[in-house]
């Protein structure tokens, strides 16, 4: 069986709200809530689940009646791995002619192919490297022309979880090896064979993948609180005809 490792690991900071702030109205009113947190805030209507309202440190909406929303923090983070045979120390140069070969992988979660090496015995090699679903989809093909020796070429494939093949329309010229499969990251991506052959380790060395994931707060509550308009009852209407009338709205005005 095959190992592979993680070559780099980004640290981050835990996502989390550290402050927040409610805001008060009267009658309908125009307010601003707002919150400070680690990564990107993102405000819902609802404490669990419900509608995403914005994102940000603030949220502004127009509120007729008092009203609580919620904000949580979320953080990204991205890890990448080295997964197969990591060079062709121990290979040979394929020398037959037309053969469309590769390297069957299975993928456990969402990630992105960022490359892979191609070592080349000869210069000035055009091959065309292509990456298809197990239902012959193709998700990737592109012409890459290969120098004499090691060749790191540059993919940049997103792929979602399910079975894959990636292959070279002619690897003459590549290299290949006994191969010890599976070589495997663990719930992340196994390369399980090799394809349209039943022997060998064929031309894709030295897998690069990256993962991204994002860590999330609890959510806390903002409230914007509205109070009731006041109003003066004056009474019934009255009529003046000439002279002074006084209104008087009672105590407290």
């Amino acid at each position: 069986m095959g190992s592979s490792t993680i070559t780099h690991e980004v640290e981050i900071s835990a996502p989390e709200i550290s402050s927040s702030t409610n805001a008060n109205g009267c009658g309908s009113s125009t307010l601003t809530l707002s919150a400070q947190g680690t990564g990107t805030l993102h405000w819902f209507d609802a404490q669990t689940g419900g509608t995403e309202l914005g994102t940000g440190n603030s949220y502004t909406n127009t509120f007729a009646q008092t009203t609580t929303v919620y904000v949580e923090s979320q953080v990204g983070t991205e890890e990448t791995y080295n997964v197969g045979i990591a060079n062709n120390s121990s290979a040979t140069a394929y020398t037959q002619s037309g053969q469309n070969r590769g390297l069957k992988f299975t993928v456990s979660q969402a990630l992105t192919l960022v490359s892979v090496d191609v070592y080349c015995s000869q210069n000035n090699q055009s091959k065309t490297i292509t990456i298809s679903s197990s239902s012959n989809q193709q998700v990737y093909s592109r012409s890459h022309t290969l120098a004499s020796g090691l060749n790191t070429l540059t993919l940049n494939v997103d792929l979602e979880p399910g079975t894959y093949n990636i292959y070279a329309n002619n690897v003459r010229y590549t290299y290949r090896q006994n191969g010890s499969f599976p070589y495997s990251v663990e719930n992340i991506i196994s390369i399980t064979g090799p394809y349209n052959t039943n022997t060998y380790y064929y031309t894709f060395f030295n897998w690069v993948v990256k993962t991204e994931s994002v860590c999330t707060s609890e959510r806390t509550s903002v409230t914007a609180t509205i109070s009731e308009s006041g109003s003066i009852d004056l009474g019934a209407p009255i009529t003046q005809c000439g002279g002074t009338a006084t209104i008087d709205a009672g105590n407290g005005f």
